[in-house]
């Protein structure tokens, strides 16, 4: 039996994680970017505002392959069904292929999850953008409540891989 040996690894790798403590609503058929009002931890990333003056891009401050993760607590609150897309943009521009989409029935609340690898350069900037057509979609918090503690309406992280 042979023992697998790795090189270590000349220097330390970026990662960030995220939350935002607020509900965020979502104005129908608008793109609207996730938010993050929390840095829970980072290294080589950082959160900073858009153009509206919102904390929602994600710079990296290294080049390299990074996975991005996200888990939003939605809130259909309308009757009939929803449906929400989620995707990926970098720099301003859509990823390609990045987009999913979940399909709310009426009252529904569900935690998804999103997950996308893509190379990064210094400096790029990372969002998660949400849409639907219905004005009932939310990315809710809730307060904590003994003995679970509060939930945020976002839990978004970043690693680098490469």
């Amino acid at each position: 039996m042979s023992i697998q040996v790795y090189p270590s690894r000349r220097h330390a790798l970026a990662y960030g994680s995220y939350s935002d403590s607020t509900s965020q609503s979502l104005t129908a058929s608008t793109v609207t970017y996730v938010k993050f009002n929390t840095v829970e931890a980072q290294q080589f990333v950082s959160v900073q505002n858009d153009g509206s003056g919102f904390p929602t891009k994600v710079v990296v401050g290294t080049s390299g392959i990074f996975s991005f993760t996200i888990s939003p607590q939605l809130l259909h609150g309308g009757a009939g069904s929803a449906v929400v897309d989620f995707w990926a943009v970098v720099n301003g521009t859509n990823v390609p292929r990045s987009a999913s989409r979940i399909r709310l029935p009426n009252n529904t609340e569900t935690l998804p999850f999103f997950e996308i690898i893509i190379p990064m350069t210094v400096g790029d900037a990372f969002q998660w953008a949400f849409y639907s057509t219905s004005s009932t979609v939310s990315i809710f918090a809730t307060a904590a409540s003994s003995p679970v503690p509060d939930a945020p309406s976002v839990i978004a992280g970043v690693k680098q891989i490469e």
